[in-house]
């Protein structure tokens, strides 16, 4: 008879209290993750931990009832969960370490060498760290509470070689003129598109950036690129090819099995409304097809963006994550930093979607008004922004990524417009 699968819900507090205030040492912690035939279940850190119980007990009943996970595993959140649409990655700890294996070849690191987190472990981009640690038996600290200054500082008095960062952190180290530490060997990057500018002034820091592309269905990141271009190149042994939908595939030893995902309707503090189901993985001659449109060139791909992102306008195929990247360069160029405006778009009777920008209130209104001028003048007619609205704050995932979600809500549309504003 086979024995249950032993699942257990991460508790990060239990190693990183005190990580508020400064870099805590984490090093046992790979090993007590990937080392144990226990499965872990992560939770955004910033539930409260009631929530967190309460999710975890419904996701470990379900699991004991439909037997999914058959060796030990990491159900790990998709970068766009929340308390209330609850999607879990489902990814054996075998196939987790084979991303770290690949990745740690890339960075030819040594077990002398060391890491530093500064992203949540309930994402795969700070939860790969640890399983590089794991392979190489790396010291391993770990830090939460973001500060350029004191993160510089960090890595100079620990002599980190290694660490990730997203696009807001890149930002700030530019805002300090922060110039790279002499024992930091590489800077992963992702998250989400990094200015051309960004890079560039980054460079001139002498910070060794490296862009990756990957997700946590394949245990992290999959492709590299050293340059400002926007084109990757996939790691040895990872095929990758276009569906017939010109989506990104690809084939690895890291893909994932399935998602288990919360199905209902969730009250406030609630989940006693939900059920769940697993949802496992589609493969195609071992292919499995992202949400990403991508364009090949050679053994190279370009993210072009996501299917939800293409609408029309006046009959026109217009992708919004693309202008939404030009209106970030533009932002970069006229020094509008981390705070360029925000690309959405609203249903239009007349020509099917029109496009709008949010601005945040506590930033300069004429200057974003300006970036906006000059976005219009680079893009085609039916891509030009005639409308803003301003909100409180950008709301954000905490990689940093945008919650366009919070535009889509019916009450956002409605106070968009009661309360747009021409651009002109």
């Amino acid at each position: 008879m086979t024995a249950e699968p032993k699942i257990e819900l991460f508790q990060p507090s239990t190693w990183t209290q005190n990580a508020n205030h400064q870099a805590v040492d984490i090093s046992a912690l790979p090993n007590f993750i990937f080392g144990s035939e226990t499965s872990f279940l992560f939770l955004n850190e910033q539930l409260n931990n009631e929530r967190k119980l309460e999710i975890g007990q419904q996701i470990q009943r379900f699991l004991l009832d439909t037997p999914i996970i058959t060796e030990p595993s990491l159900l790990i959140p998709t970068s766009g969960t929340t308390s209330h649409q609850l999607k879990i990655v489902v990814l054996k700890k075998r196939n987790f370490l084979n991303a770290a294996e690949k990745a740690n070849a890339k960075l030819n690191s040594t077990p002398q060498d060391s890491w530093l987190v500064s992203l949540p472990l309930h994402h795969a981009a700070g939860l790969s760290i640890l399983a590089r640690a794991y392979l190489n038996r790396n010291k391993t600290y770990y830090w939460t509470k973001w500060d350029p200054q004191i993160f510089v500082k960090s890595l100079n008095q620990l002599n980190i070689n290694f660490c990730s960062l997203v696009p807001t952190q890149i930002f700030d180290l530019i805002s300090i003129n922060a110039p790279a530490p002499k024992h930091l060997k590489t800077v992963l990057v992702g998250g989400s598109a990094l200015p051309h500018q960004y890079w560039e002034q980054m460079v001139d820091l002498r910070w060794p950036l490296l862009k990756t592309f990957g997700m946590t269905e394949t245990g992290a990141f999959i492709s590299t690129s050293s340059k400002s271009d926007k084109y990757y190149d996939p790691l040895p042994n990872i095929e990758i090819k276009l569906d017939s939908n010109d989506r990104l595939s690809i084939k690895t030893d890291s893909l994932f099995d399935g998602y288990v995902q919360a199905i209902g309707t969730p009250g406030e503090t609630r989940t006693s409304d939900v059920h769940w189901q697993f949802q496992p993985v589609q493969l195609r001659d071992g292919f499995w097809s992202t949400e990403d449109r991508a364009e090949l060139a050679g053994n190279q791909f370009q993210i072009l963006g996501r299917d939800q992102g293409i609408i029309k306008i006046k009959g026109e195929l217009v992708n919004t994550q693309l202008l939404n990247q030009r209106l970030n360069d533009v932002s970069a160029e006229m020094s509008l930093g981390n705070h360029a405006p925000i690309l959405h778009f609203v249903p239009n009777e007349r020509d099917e979607h029109e496009l709008f920008a949010v601005f945040a209130k506590s930033q300069d209104e004429a200057k974003q008004k300006n970036v906006i001028k000059r976005f219009n003048d680079l893009v085609l007619p039916f891509e030009r922004i005639n409308w803003y609205i301003r909100v409180d704050e950008i709301p954000r995932t905490d990689l940093g990524k945008i919650k366009t979600s919070s535009f889509n809500t019916d009450s956002f549309k409605e106070s968009y417009f009661e309360n747009r504003q021409s651009i002109l």
